[in-house]
């Protein structure tokens, strides 16, 4: 089985921690289901936690803000914005 083709659409470091990073996953051609559009790794990458919300549509960018309190993605649907953990 073929899996989905992924697209990094954006990666971001928060500038309070460096080891907190925000990727963003387009994919196409669903086989087999995909990973969430949004990971979340607090260790400098070594892991990846899903972090999306339902409807959010293809992510066009990801970046945190320069507090590092909050995280946004540029979205199909909108801007989409959450309190970083």
């Amino acid at each position: 089985m073929k899996g989905p083709d992924l697209a990094i659409a954006g990666l971001a470091m928060d500038p309070t921690r460096s080891e907190r990073l925000l990727l963003a996953l387009n994919a196409s051609g669903r086989k087999e289901p995909a990973p969430a559009p949004l990971q979340l790794s607090l260790d400098d990458g070594q892991s990846w936690s899903e972090y999306s919300p339902e409807g959010l549509g293809t992510v066009h960018d990801v970046a945190f803000g320069i507090d590092g309190k909050l995280m946004f993605a540029a979205t199909s649907t909108g801007l989409w914005r959450a309190a970083a953990p």
